[in-house]
């Protein structure tokens, strides 16, 4: 799986199917309704699910999530539901765990670096400013 922000802010997605050695592609915002996308956005597959989850900054400058199991879930404000604080100033990176968990990492507006943190037992997201928290400088 391929994922990238187009010139228009919309995301795409390319995907290759070893079957029948082929590539497709798909424009996920005008396909799922989804807002314009200004950064590139950050990926994280579970390898034991193949479950897919993608972080992106939205126009309002909040991360925002979609994810695919089966099909394509949200977006959803991770700002605006969960109060993860300040915008976002640079793409998200994201890693996702065998066991599901999830953890996207970005910077803020501040020059703080942030994580947020899904753990899949609890079905709960949190989240901290990294550099605050664990004292590391800009």
């Amino acid at each position: 799986y391929v994922f990238w922000r187009g010139t228009t802010g919309d995301i795409y997605e390319a995907n290759y199917t070893a079957s029948t050695g082929t590539w497709g592609h798909l424009d996920l915002t005008t396909a799922q309704g989804w807002g314009t996308a200004t950064s590139a956005p950050g990926i994280g597959v579970n390898p034991s699910t193949n479950h897919q989850y993608l972080f992106w900054r939205g126009a309002n400058g909040d991360l925002y999530e979609a994810y695919w199991t089966g099909s394509w879930n949200g977006p959803q404000d991770m700002f605006t539901k969960y109060g993860f604080g300040t915008n976002i100033a640079s793409p998200p990176a994201v890693a996702v765990t065998d066991d599901n968990n999830a953890y996207v990492f970005w910077r803020g507006t501040t020059g703080d670096i942030y994580e947020a943190n899904y753990t899949a037992t609890t079905g709960t997201w949190g989240h901290l400013d990294m550099t605050t928290t664990k004292g590391w400088t800009q």
